[in-house]
């Protein structure tokens, strides 16, 4: 019996695409006497592209992009720690976000998140959406030492709920890190589909948008290998 529905954040609770234009846009802002010779939208037209929906860590991406646009007077860890410190302000969710996670609470279900990345950076995301109070469990993998794919992070999420895996489903929007890893737990996963990845080769339900979730009936989901 399904007791939890846990997250993925990024691209899943979380839009990061959205999230990461408006923060760029303010950070050229912040930075614009040492970016005048650049024009903004290129300033963030890279940002975006060097960052590879978040699959680049930023100490690469800001070197890059110095080194592309060939800025002398601003070092790429001034830039690194704007980063870290002001991207949460500009943490935007997917549509109907709070509408489902409630909906979700007030059907019994546990939730929480298993995400990975740096910490606090990732927690601090969480807050921003207002979401840390509505969540059962929140892990993120920099501080609990285990990065998704690896199953033993789902099972400590499991655990900490006094859950089993097959308790438990999984949403996220990468196939191999959230989806297949998630199966290979033990959890049932959802798919939240998107335009980055390829559609994974196992799964137990697949979503365009959150609010798809509120009327899921999720002991009816069948595991694609059986079909």
């Amino acid at each position: 019996m399904i007791k939890a529905v846990m997250f993925d954040l990024d691209g899943t609770l979380l839009d990061r695409d959205r999230s990461l234009l408006a923060f760029a846009k303010n950070q050229y802002q912040r930075f614009n006497q040492q970016l005048a010779s650049i024009e903004e939208n290129a300033f963030v037209e890279r940002l975006i592209a060097l960052d590879q929906h978040g699959s680049v860590w930023k100490d690469q991406v800001y070197q890059q992009l110095l080194r592309a646009f060939g800025i002398k007077d601003l070092h790429w860890e001034t830039l690194l720690n704007d980063y870290i410190r002001h991207f949460c302000d500009h943490s935007l969710p997917f549509p109907k976000m709070v509408k489902t996670l409630q909906t979700l609470s007030n059907r019994g279900f546990y939730l929480g998140i298993i995400t990975n990345g740096q910490y606090p950076f990732q927690f601090n995301n969480i807050q921003s959406l207002g979401i840390e109070s509505r969540m059962s469990v929140i892990l993120v993998s920099a501080k609990e030492g285990i990065r998704k794919p690896d199953s033993h992070i789902f099972h400590q999420a499991a655990r900490r709920l006094g859950l089993k895996p097959s308790d438990c489903v999984f949403v996220g929007d990468h196939p191999e890190k959230d989806v297949a890893a998630a199966k290979q737990a033990g959890f049932r996963a959802i798919w939240k589909r998107n335009d980055i990845y390829h559609q994974p080769s196992v799964y137990d339900g697949m979503i365009t948008n959150l609010d798809e979730l509120n009327d899921m009936n999720f002991k009816e989901i069948s595991f694609k290998e059986d079909r």
